[in-house]
Parts: structure tokens; C-alpha cells; sequence
């Protein structure tokens, strides 16, 4: 992908090409014989096919090798490991590639006085630790963090509670990638999340920032007959806000005359009794954000021709 920038005419055009490279390198791993085994990177682009290669050979999919790649993440899984899959692998897209080593420790025998014996098995660890992340209230946060190998159960927590799949959370697993999605965030929201593998764990932060509130829908002119009861509506971006309801910018308070109502994000004010002298603007602030309309109460009188007249 390139880009153009002309300088005349087409026939000066010069086309620029941003060559690819790699975002997150190869790790180096070890795990231990029959454990599954996987290596990632990424690309600074999408779209772009790679070879993988170990040591000077090439490699394919098969029973032995899966070949992932979603948009510019790319892995090599390598099923049932073997201790002659110790080696170094690289992943190649056009002119640049990454490089990283994998150990396969397998079983180890003694000919003393001792029986059979075998090696300990090693511990899963984080090969890529959460990162603390900040989003905006109302959208999603994903926490994302990488084991050092596969089939390790796991258990998501917020503040030391641990979490279940459900609308707020979704938790997926991708080979030895994890992630946590908290959706529609509140401020609540707000707390250390962890993911715990055995006896480690990896922990970051979800900071959400408020976002003020604004008015999804104004308030609505109306116009009522003296005597009779009006009603201003208007609906806010988020419930629980604190609100004012003003007359010509005049703070006022829920009475006989003045009802206050709110449900949600819903508001409402009701002004019973109405007269001549209820007419005028009316406006509702909730922090800097407000909305205002006008209200007019008409009366019938009798003209000395004696018809009616507004």
C-alpha cells in the first residue's frame, strides 16, 4: 500500500511504499514434551501472507503444524510436542522476519539405585502480561495477556472476584492468548482485573472517565389554556444525573404548583394550575449541558362586542 503525491500532472505522481514489518516479535518458549506449543507475532499491516520456516526448512499445515492468521496477527501452533521439535522457528513476510528458539524438555531417566524418574513438570508464567487500559463511559475495555503454553485453565477476577461469562463480560481464549471484554462500561467499572493460571497471575487496571451528560431530546414549546396543567419533557444522555429545572433562570423547587419528576433518563416537569404569569422560558441544566422552551397560557375574555377572544 503506497501513496500518491502529485506534483503537476500525473506524469510527476510518485508512489511511496511503507514496507511491512513486525509490531510484536517471536518469544522464545519452553515447555515440556506433549504440551502443545505456540509462537505469535504481528504485523504492522493486514493482509500480507507469510512462510514459516524452521531452521532451513520450510514449513506447512498439517497434523503436525496449524497456521493461523487474522488480519495482521499471525501463529504457528505445533501439536503434541516432541523433544526433536526443539529448534529455532521464524516467521518470514517479504524481506523481514523474526526469529525465536523453542526448548522441548522431555523425560529424563536415571540408571542409579533410583527407579524411573521424570522431570518436573514446568509451570505455565505469562509470556505477555495485561496492560492497563482507559476508556470512555458507555464503551468496551479488552485486556489481553498471552501463557507460555496451552490447555492451562484459567480464571478471570475483578478486585479479587472472580468473573463468569455473561452480557457485562466476554472471555475468550485463541491457543495461548486470552482476553477479557467488559462491555457498556460504568464507573463502577473502575477496578484492578486479574488473570490467574495455577499459582501465577498478571493484573492491570481499568480507569473509566466520565463522560458529561448531554440532552437526547429537548424540551418542547407548549401552549395551555388558563386553568389547565402542562407538562415539559426532555430525555438526558445517562439516569442518575443530577438536574435543575429553571423558570427565566430562576432555580426552582418541586411544590403544589411544581412537580419534579424523573425516571431513567426521562425528565419532567409538571406546572399545575397554570395563569398568565406562569408563561415564560423553562429551562433544565443538568451540568453544563441544558435545554430550554417556552411555555404560554391563553385565556378566553369577552370583547365589548361581547364575543369571545383569545
Amino acid at each position: 500500500m503506497g501513496w500518491s503525491c502529485p506534483l503537476g500532472s500525473p506524469r510527476h505522481a510518485i508512489t511511496v511504499w511503507r514496507p511491512v514489518k513486525f509490531l510484536q516479535e517471536l518469544k522464545n518458549i519452553q515447555v515440556q514434551e506433549g504440551n502443545g506449543v505456540s509462537l505469535c507475532c504481528q504485523l504492522s499491516r493486514p493482509g500480507f501472507p507469510v512462510l514459516w520456516r524452521k531452521g532451513d526448512n520450510m514449513l506447512s499445515s498439517g497434523e503436525k503444524y496449524q497456521m493461523k492468521q487474522n488480519d495482521s496477527r499471525v501463529e504457528l501452533l505445533i501439536r503434541k510436542s516432541l523433544p526433536e521439535d526443539s529448534g529455532t522457528y521464524s516467521c518470514i513476510c517479504e524481506d523481514v522476519k523474526t526469529t525465536a528458539t523453542i526448548i522441548i524438555t522431555g523425560q529424563t531417566f536415571s540408571y542409579c539405585n533410583d527407579p524411573l524418574r521424570f522431570s518436573p513438570e514446568l509451570p505455565p508464567f505469562f509470556q505477555e502480561e495485561l496492560q492497563s487500559v482507559e476508556a470512555e463511559e458507555g464503551a468496551s475495555a479488552s485486556l489481553y495477556c498471552e501463557l507460555s503454553k496451552l490447555g492451562v485453565p484459567i480464571q478471570w477476577k475483578k478486585n479479587r472476584q472472580p468473573l463468569r461469562n455473561s452480557r457485562k463480560y466476554e472471555m475468550r481464549q485463541d491457543g495461548c492468548f486470552l482476553q477479557l471484554r467488559i462491555r457498556d462500561l460504568r464507573l463502577e467499572d473502575s477496578d484492578r482485573y486479574s488473570c490467574q493460571a495455577g499459582n501465577t497471575e498478571t493484573t492491570a487496571t481499568v480507569t473509566v472517565t466520565e463522560l458529561p451528560p448531554f440532552f437526547k431530546e429537548d424540551l418542547k414549546g407548549v401552549d395551555v389554556e388558563e386553568g389547565g396543567s402542562a407538562s415539559l419533557c426532555c430525555e438526558v444522555s445517562k439516569p442518575g444525573v443530577s438536574v435543575q429545572w429553571k423558570k427565566n433562570r430562576l432555580s426552582l423547587r418541586a411544590s403544589r404548583k411544581y412537580e419534579m419528576k424523573q425516571d431513567g433518563c426521562f425528565l419532567e416537569l409538571n406546572i399545575k394550575n397554570v395563569t398568565p404569569e406562569d408563561s415564560g422560558n423553562y429551562t433544565c441544566q443538568a451540568g453544563a449541558a441544558e435545554t430550554t422552551a417556552g411555555l404560554l397560557c391563553w385565556f378566553w375574555k369577552v370583547n365589548r362586542l361581547g364575543k369571545c377572544g383569545g
